[in-house]
């Protein structure tokens, strides 16, 4: 009887459509709802994103400029043929990575990398020689200025540190110009050209001697910027094209231009010459002394040097018989006071060799030149 029951059930079984008995249906709406979600969610992934939108955005504009920059190149009439294949190769390499970069990010990254490649080109430009004077002249502060000019090839900032160097030389000692003379007579020793080295030795041998010969600074001016002559248009190509890539990227704000009373460079007001005209740096516009007062003295970058040492403070006893003792790391010297025009130099040399080896943005370095430029006015 089971065994009847059991064929039929399987008879019966093999007979019924359960696809079509038992249907699965969902609800219309909730279908609706599916079906609305994968064709968005699908759709979605044809647009551009905010961030490409900007980084094509930013590309456009950078490549616009850059091709101003290619057609400058090739205008120019002074420039050789294998210094505009070389400021070419740089520009349209950066031009073929903007074309592919993801993010506006990215692409800023491209173009400040493409900046300090040509800030290294417009470095090696300048002659062998003016680069080993600029590292001999950055150890006195008085020659400072000169070394900053020499590093960077430029003509006429040679001859205002000369005719400058030429001014201070006059309040020197005679042991002061002696030392000096050594200086040149070191770096003489490490000159290629001829004539520069002649230069240097005859000034330092009549400094040694402890005096100063305008014609001898004034020759050695000449052969200053004989080598600063070098390449020099090459390093201004590389300079604009520089500038050109950079405009856009640090625009930084700043609201107004306050004009400010006293609190020169030192604290004028009260010490004697010091009413400064401000000129309100960054977004405050609250107004800085630009100018310092004559023969002020300030510390010199002796400290950056510092040996520092440990000084303690005695306190006093408590009712118990306790004695407090503090113990603390201190800087170390503070420096040798000196003439604000000798020393401020080395601060300026300091800070921009700093910025170049950490490899800081050229439009940055830019600001903190023109920074500089408004102290020593």
């Amino acid at each position: 009887m089971e065994k009847l029951a059991i064929e039929d059930g399987i008879t019966l079984g093999g007979q019924l459509d359960f696809a079509k008995a038992y249907r699965l249906q969902l609800p219309k709406k909730l279908f609706l709802w599916m079906l609305l979600i994968i064709t968005l969610t699908m759709a979605t992934g044809f647009l551009p994103s905010p961030r490409e939108e900007k980084a094509e955005l930013y590309a456009k504009a950078k490549l616009e400029q850059i091709e101003k920059v290619i057609k400058d190149v090739q205008k120019d009439e002074v420039l050789s043929t294998e210094e505009k294949k070389l400021l070419q190769k740089e520009m349209k390499a950066l031009s073929k990575e903007l074309r592919r970069v993801a993010s506006k990010e990215d692409g800023e990254a491209a173009v400040q990398k493409a900046q300090q490649e040509l800030k290294k080109l417009q470095k090696d430009s300048v002659s062998k020689d003016l680069k080993q004077l600029a590292e001999e002249f950055a150890k006195q502060e008085i020659t400072a200025p000169l070394a900053t000019a020499a590093e960077q090839g430029d003509t006429q900032a040679i001859k205002e540190a000369m005719a400058k160097l030429q001014e201070q030389l006059k309040q020197l000692t005679k042991e002061q110009l002696a030392a000096l003379g050594k200086q040149m007579g070191a770096a003489a020793a490490q000159m290629s050209n001829e004539d520069l080295a002649k230069a240097l030795e005859q000034l330092a041998e009549a400094m040694e001697n402890g005096t100063v010969s305008s014609e001898l600074l004034d020759q050695l001016s000449e052969q200053m910027t004989a080598q600063s002559v070098q390449n020099a248009e090459l390093r201004e190509a590389l300079q604009n094209a520089n500038k050109a890539l950079g405009d856009g990227n640090a625009q930084m704000p700043q609201n107004g231009q306050g004009q400010g009373q006293g609190q020169g460079q030192g604290q004028g007001q009260g010490q004697g010459q010091g009413q400064g005209q401000g000129q309100g740096q960054g977004a405050g516009g609250n107004g800085r002394g630009t100018g310092h007062i004559d023969g002020e003295e300030i510390f010199t970058r002796k400290a950056a040097d510092k040996a520092d040492y440990d000084t303690q403070v005695n306190g006093t006893k408590t009712e118990g018989g306790d004695t407090s003792l503090t113990q603390q790391k201190m800087i170390g010297d503070e420096g040798e006071r000196l003439p604000y025009e000798q020393v401020f130099h080395s601060y300026q040399n300091d800070a921009m060799k700093a910025l170049e080896e950490q490899n800081t943005p050229y439009g940055m370095r830019q600001l903190v030149s023109d920074y500089f430029s408004t102290l020593e006015k």
